[in-house]
């Protein structure tokens, strides 16, 4: 009786050797290996690259806003508000400085400089958060930019201002200039306090009586509570103060969070993993035959998936670094700060590579390949 030859076990794959196969057709793919180098690296550098430009135009927006006084409110009252209690609100959670500023209602000259008409600003000691230095100790007033280049009068000089011409429109504070010559201290920026206090001598002035007005810089996440808030704060004679924002705000303003949350190339590395993965599924089904190879000599769809996977990650490691220092090179050269550009750009391609690897993964297992007989006829 003829007895039938049982087969042979069939032998599976080491999992180092599927690795170490991964690793060798990274290292000798040539034209595939070099089409997916060149597409990551490329690709998505300049992907990177450009949304990495496009926040740092939004922040360079919103810090040209916030310079212009965009986080700032002007309380207000007919009669004037108390500098006391404005002058409390520097130190108010929310609040990054808060001063009691006027303009008093006369001119004044300076003495040795007929015709000299300027006008004479006071604020409390809160206009530090205002400005970008601060008069040293020993100055007794500061001139805005504007009125140095007018009149040149640096910082270590002094004034003298005499005779005063009186303007009409302002409210009445009570305060009065010094007589006395004044040494000027460095020349302070007044533009985010608007117009109306942007050129003049700025004269420290305590926290007593009334002021025009009483500025607060909030910050972002407090300034909607502040705007409500501040009526009731500085009520003066039975009346609620008015508050507005520094700047006009209408149904054209910039909302800057917004604009950073729906820029188009925030959510650009789904769109490049899957771009990404179909060129691999492409690349991986012409070399079909390959795989008809492997499952021949005993390699199963998990070994299979396993030489695919290693052979991606080192292709997708090698084109992520270059990839990275591409889109970082590009950034910074179009003036995007160099901590923004790795932050941004080392996001998109940790991101679009993470989602790549998971998708390739996914497809490796789940696709299902023709049979060994028909892959080997392809070849």
């Amino acid at each position: 009786m003829t007895r039938t030859p049982t087969p042979a076990p069939r032998q599976h794959w080491p999992p180092t050797a599927a690795v170490g196969e991964g690793i060798r057709n990274a290292a000798n793919g040539r034209i595939s290996t070099a089409v997916l180098l060149l597409l990551i690296g490329w690709g998505l550098g300049a992907l990177a690259n450009l949304d990495a430009r496009n926040v740092n135009q939004i922040v360079i927006g919103e810090q040209q806003f916030v310079d212009a006084g965009g986080r700032v409110l002007v309380a207000e009252t007919p009669t004037g508000v108390d500098r006391q209690r404005c002058d409390a609100l520097d130190s108010s959670t929310g609040v990054v400085a808060a001063t009691a500023v006027s303009r008093l209602p006369v001119f004044y000259e300076i003495r040795d400089l007929p015709g000299s008409q300027v006008a004479v600003i006071t604020a409390t000691s809160g206009i530090a958060g205002f400005v970008a230095n601060v008069a040293p100790v020993g100055a007794q007033a500061a001139l805005t930019p504007q009125l140095t280049e007018r009149i040149g009068i640096g910082p270590g000089e002094s004034i003298e201002l005499v005779e005063p011409h009186q303007r009409s429109g302002a409210v009445t504070t009570n305060d009065t200039v010094p007589t006395e010559t004044l040494t000027i201290g460095p020349a302070l920026d007044l533009a985010l306090l608007g117009d109306t206090y942007n050129t003049g001598v700025l004269i420290p002035a305590a926290p007593i009586g009334v002021a025009d007005a009483c500025y607060v810089w909030a910050e972002p996440s407090h300034l909607a509570a502040l705007s409500a808030a501040l009526p009731a704060l500085l009520v003066r004679d039975g009346e609620e103060a008015t508050v507005r924002p520094r700047l006009f705000e209408g149904e054209f303003t910039v909302d800057y969070q917004q604009q950073y949350d729906a820029r188009t190339l925030r959510h650009g590395w789904i769109f490049a993993a899957v771009g990404l993965t179909l060129v691999w599924q492409l690349l991986t089904w012409t070399r079909r035959s390959q795989d008809a190879l492997y499952a021949s000599v005993g390699a199963d769809t998990s070994t299979r998936a396993t030489i695919r996977l290693t052979e991606w990650i080192v292709v997708a490691t090698t084109g992520g670094v270059w990839a990275t220092a591409i889109g970082i090179l590009l950034a910074t050269r179009g003036e995007v700060p160099t901590d923004m550009a790795w932050e941004f750009v080392i996001r998109q391609v940790v991101a679009t590579l993470t989602a790549a690897t998971a998708l390739i993964t996914a497809t490796g297992l789940l696709w299902r390949r023709a049979s060994v007989l028909a892959a080997l006829k392809d070849k």
